[in-house]
This record gives structure tokens, C-alpha cells and sequence, in this order.
């Protein structure tokens, strides 16, 4: 049977177009966000599992996330986390000490410092990324040494922190960590540019921001070399894709061991444990920074070393770059823009990987005050296949079926050959020019015909010469 031209398409079509007798060999489980993009927010009633999303095609709105500061370093009311029960991804467990890794994420600080080498009104610490385990440690009242990661700015060393937290392998809680302090001289002012002044009222805050894009955001990355030992320039962190140089000497009491099995929760500009008793669901997101409201956009994890060229990329000179999603060893990424973004409550999903089986799969939760931030400046990359026809708009399909010639190209962002239903077609492989309204002849003898959904110029209707 050949499945509808129009309106809905159950998996009981597509399992009789494959002469399948049940529908148990039928997955959804490689479509992604963009494949979802035009399911509309309304009009329709959502299946199980799906977010209602805030725009009703594929053309998503840049976002990023804000937390707002508070004045106590222990307040948890506008945390942003994912929380271990919904772990995007098992692959977050690679980012360890054996194997390799990078993280990536752009920021854009507005915390303020004072004299006494302090976040005003707070205390020292602002942790920026996180991630750890939800049961409380035996040894202590909280998750701390429960498989955290954490990244964090200490205001009174001027000094960016990664490390991790976990028993050793005879149970005993350790950590291990690198440090970079701002104010050093050589390749860190090259790299961040944050200035060499020992006052702390000129540090790493909301009036000196160093090497930023034109929108006030520095892209931070950390790597690791799963094949060498930790030491002072491995781990190492780079600042818009440009290398910091080496730590301070590495840090720690002993070898923290990072389990395979235990689901991590993770904290945007929080820390991934907290400061009362409590798991990570009932006391993670601590320390998120004070006065003014930082935001913190596009997070992504790999498993592997990024090259210096796809940093480089990455950034863009300060333009930059979505995270290709069809990296095999992209772990998980977080855009925060509209299409990813739940309109019934305030929870952002990852463009990847997409598990829409679960509702609030990967879901980071936004709680208090803490918001979507539009106009980021960031673009999405654009996903090109470029196919063959003939470019004379016609008025019915059999008119460009009588066409003979197919030698045009165009191009469409589907996953597929030829362009189908909801896809997108483009005259230049830019994607910034729209095939217009009409019906047209591709090289494998079908037609298509592109028409208005809204307010976006889709692919409505397909169908044999």
C-alpha cells in the first residue's frame, strides 16, 4: 500500500508499506527535534511523550538560559537542572578520567565582585556546569562525592576550577582538579584577555567579561586525553577556542573512581551537590552567583578530543555555530532555543539525543526566576541535501510532470534523497532562499508541490508522475 499523500500517518501505514503485519518493528526512535519542528503547539492534541512546541514549524527562535543572583550562596530557588532521573544520556558517565572527552558551552557572566575578593553579597564561589548523582554520600549529609563534575569561578583566587568528586576504588571519597588563575601572564591574557591587575574589582564579572563576542558571550571549553595521565595541561580549557596554557599544578587527595552505572543530574550555573541535607533532586543548583542575572547557552558534550578546527568552527569568529548533531560522538546538547522549549511548564529538552518515549527526557527544569533569554546571536547550523529538478513553477502537478528536462538543483533539509511532506525546499545551498509556492518535477519522475503551513513555505504534497 502507499502511504497517504495527506493528513495523519499512523505506524499501522507505515508498517503495511513495508509489509510489516505488526507495528512492533516500527520505531520513532530516530527522529529528531527538527523532524518534530512543525508539529504545531495548538490546533493539534499532542501524543504522550511530546512537548507542545513554542513555534509551529521547523524555524526555531535563539535562546539561551538566566539564572538571577541571590544573596545567599545555599538559595536553590532559581536553579536549572536536569535532574539524575532524567539523564540524557548514559553517555554523560564517559566524562571521566579514562576515557576522552571535551564540554562546551558559551557564557555571558553579570555577577559583581567587590574588594575583599568576594561575589558581592554572597560569598567566593559561582559554579557555572555540573553534574553528579542523586543518592546522598554515607560519609556525608548530601550527594557531594556522588560522581560529580563541577566547573566553578572562585572569587577569591581568580581561578576557574574543573574537577571531580568520587570514592576510590576502596570506597574512600577523593577529588582531583585543575586550576587557571585570570591574572596570569602569558597564554591565559592571550586567550581570555581578562587583564593581569591583582585588584579583584577588575576580575573575571559582569564590567570585565575579557575576549567576548559582539553579544558579551565567551565560548569555554574543557578537554581531556583519556590516553594520559591527569596532569597540569591535561585536563586542559581553551576560551573561544583559543588554549589557556597550562593549570597550576593538579589538585587533590587520592584517584576519584566515575561509576558507569549511576545516573548524573545536571546543574547549569549551579553546583551539582548542595550545602543542606539532601539528594541532588532536593538540594543540587547552590552557588549560582549574585546581583545580576547570568546567562549560559549552547552545552555540549563529547566523547572525544575536539580539534583545534572545530573549536575553531565552533566560535566562528564570534558568530557562532549550532553543534552538528550527526557527530557520532556527541553525547548530548543543549540549544535552549524555542523548538526545544516546553510551553506548558518552564523545561527545555536537548536537540540531542531526542527520546521522545519519555515525557521530560534530558528536560532541564528552570525554577523561581530563572528564564529563556532571547537574542543570543547564535545561529543554527544549516543541514543541506542538495537533489535534482526542474525549477519552472507550475500551476498543477501534471503540467510539471510534462516537463522534460531535470537538471536544476535544489535543495531541501529533510533526511532523505528527495524531499517529503513537511520538508523545506531552498534555491540556494545557503538555505536562505525558498523555493516558491507551486508544483515541480524532480529527477525520479515525482512531483511535489510546496504551499504555505502557516507562515512557512513546506513541502504539502507528493505523488507519482
Amino acid at each position: 500500500m502507499a502511504l497517504p499523500s495527506s493528513g495523519p500517518i499512523s505506524l499501522s501505514d507505515v508498517a503495511g508499506e513495508v509489509g510489516d503485519s505488526t507495528t512492533s518493528n516500527i520505531s520513532l526512535g530516530k527522529l529528531s527535534v527538527y523532524d518534530l519542528g512543525d508539529i504545531p503547539s495548538t490546533g493539534y492534541p499532542l501524543a504522550n511523550g511530546f512537548h507542545g512546541w513554542a513555534d509551529s514549524d521547523r524555524t526555531s527562535q535563539l535562546q539561551s538560559i538566566a539564572r538571577p543572583g541571590s544573596t545567599t550562596s545555599t538559595n536553590i530557588d532559581n536553579r536549572m537542572v536536569v535532574l539524575p532521573s532524567a539523564e540524557p544520556s548514559i553517555g554523560l558517565r564517559k566524562i571521566n578520567l579514562t576515557d576522552s572527552w571535551s564540554i562546551n558551552f558559551w557564557i555571558k557572566p553579570n555577577w559583581s565582585v567587590q574588594g575583599t575578593n568576594q561575589l558581592k553579597n554572597q560569598g567566593r564561589y559561582i559554579f557555572l556546569l555540573g553534574f553528579g548523582g542523586n543518592a546522598v554520600h554515607p560519609n556525608y549529609s548530601s550527594n557531594v562525592y556522588n560522581q560529580n563534575m563541577r566547573i566553578y569561578w572562585d572569587a577569591l583566587q581568580n581561578r576557574i576550577t574543573f574537577g571531580f568528586l568520587a570514592d576510590d576504588s576502596s570506597g574512600n571519597p577523593k577529588f582531583k582538579q585543575n586550576q587557571w588563575y585570570f591574572h596570569n601572564s602569558g597564554a591565559i591574557q592571550t586567550a581570555a584577555g581578562l587583564g593581569t591587575s591583582s585588584s579583584s574589582t577588575t576580575w573575571w564579572s559582569a564590567t570585565n567579561r575579557g575576549n567576548v563576542n559582539d553579544n558579551d558571550f565567551s565560548m569555554i571549553t574543557f578537554r581531556f586525553n583519556g590516553s594520559s595521565s591527569w596532569t597540569y595541561s591535561n585536563p586542559s580549557l581553551y576560551w573561544n577556542g583559543v588554549s589557556c596554557g597550562a593549570a597550576l599544578a593538579p589538585q587533590g587527595n587520592g584517584t576519584p573512581i566515575m561509576d558507569t552505572t549511576t545516573p548524573r543530574g545536571i546543574t547549569f550555573l549551579g553546583a551539582s551537590y548542595g550545602s543542606a541535607a539532601g539528594t541532588f533532586a532536593q538540594t543540587a543548583g547552590t552557588r549560582g552567583g549574585n546581583t545580576g542575572t547570568t546567562i549560559i547557552d549552547r552545552v555540549s558534550f563529547f566523547e572525544k578530543l575536539l580539534s583545534g578546527a572545530e573549536m575553531t568552527a565552533l566560535y566562528n569568529s564570534g558568530v557562532p555555530n549550532g553543534i552538528p548533531t550527526d557527530d557520532s560522538k556527541l553525547i548530548a546538547y543543549y540549544s535552549f532555543n524555542t523548538n526545544t522549549e516546553n510551553q506548558t511548564i518552564t523545561d527545555s529538552r536537548p536537540p540531542f539525543p531526542v527520546k521522545q518515549g519519555t515525557l521530560g527526557y534530558g528536560g532541564v527544569e528552570l525554577s523561581g526566576s530563572s528564564d529563556f533569554e532571547t537574542g543570543t546571536d547564535q545561529s543554527e547550523p544549516v543541514s543541506l541535501t542538495s537533489f535534482l529538478y526542474n525549477s519552472t513553477t507550475q500551476n498543477i502537478y501534471i503540467a510539471a510532470c510534462n516537463l522534460e528536462s531535470t537538471e536544476d538543483t535544489a535543495y531541501h533539509n529533510g533526511s532523505g534523497t528527495y524531499p517529503v511532506i513537511g520538508d523545506q525546499v531552498y534555491t540556494d545551498s545557503a538555505g536562505t532562499t525558498s523555493a516558491a509556492s507551486g508544483f515541480y518535477k524532480q529527477a525520479n519522475g515525482r512531483w511535489f508541490q510546496i504551499a504555505y503551513q502557516n507562515t512557512t513555505l513546506q513541502v504539502t504534497t507528493t505523488g507519482e508522475c
